[in-house]
């Protein structure tokens, strides 16, 4: 039986969907669970206006985190798949065909990882001490990390900044990939939601090392910001990806 027909009554008797991903390929479990998602909208066999299983029912599905789950719905909201209405849930909102708004996607094959580059505690310009909400002189810790193809190809480089206290305590669960799932799972932080700036930039001398490019080749950037209660910021990223790396679907 589909999943929609099982949905009103929960999902516990539905078919395992743990079954369609693949946790040794290298491949982040929330594109997969995207990647699913889409082909059943774009299929029709989840048409416009259709009410997606809740997130729990979702996260027991497949047998991952809450916060894999989000990460991949709030991937498709982006691309204008679906929309979200507090207090009911996660609908249909167009199909593949009729993305709108803004979608950020990485080439077809996202079989790809993140590598640690490194850590420190510093205190950071003004850009990142207001994202956080930190007074002048306050450290803050960064953590810098890039995603790598498995030929060994480099797609991003990203830096995640967030207060000392917190920052200390996200460090201490190295291997859980996403930050929203060390902030969610582990340390009880409710995330409320996910705010994204994208912008075209020329890349850095820095930044050219790190991704193997020119210095001066074109970028784009993406900040995030992950938000708990009354819009506080407990964690800022910056994200620089390489031009070859991504694309961005804008439509009426």
């Amino acid at each position: 039986m589909p999943i929609e027909q099982k949905q009103a009554k929960g999902l516990s008797q539905t078919t395992d969907l743990s079954q369609y991903l693949d946790r040794n390929g290298g491949i982040l479990l929330y594109h997969q669970v995207e990647e699913f998602i889409r082909q059943r909208i774009q299929s029709g066999e989840w048409p416009k206006g259709f009410q997606l299983p809740s997130e729990a029912d979702l996260s027991k599905a497949f047998d991952v985190s809450r916060a894999t789950i989000r990460q991949s719905l709030f991937n498709l909201v982006q691309r204008g798949l679906l929309e979200r209405k507090h207090g009911t849930g996660t609908y249909v909102l167009h199909t593949a065909e009729k993305e709108r708004l803004l979608g950020l996607t990485f080439p077809a094959k996202l079989d790809m990882r993140h590598e640690t580059l490194g850590k420190r505690i510093f205190v950071p310009g003004r850009d990142v001490a207001e994202a956080l909400g930190a007074v002048p002189g306050e450290p803050v810790g960064e953590l810098l990390r890039r995603k790598v193809f498995r030929d060994g190809s480099v797609a991003s480089v990203e830096k995640h900044y967030a207060k000392r206290d917190l920052f200390e305590k996200l460090m201490e669960y190295p291997d859980i990939d996403l930050i929203s799932e060390r902030l969610e799972e582990k340390l009880n932080y409710p995330l409320i939601n996910t705010k994204l700036d994208l912008q075209p930039v020329l890349i850095t001398a820095e930044e050219a090392k790190l991704l193997g490019v020119a210095e001066g080749d074109p970028g784009l950037m993406v900040t995030r910001s992950y938000n708990t209660y009354q819009e506080k910021t407990l964690v800022y990223a910056k994200n620089i990806i390489k031009a070859d790396c991504c694309r961005l679907l804008i439509s009426d």
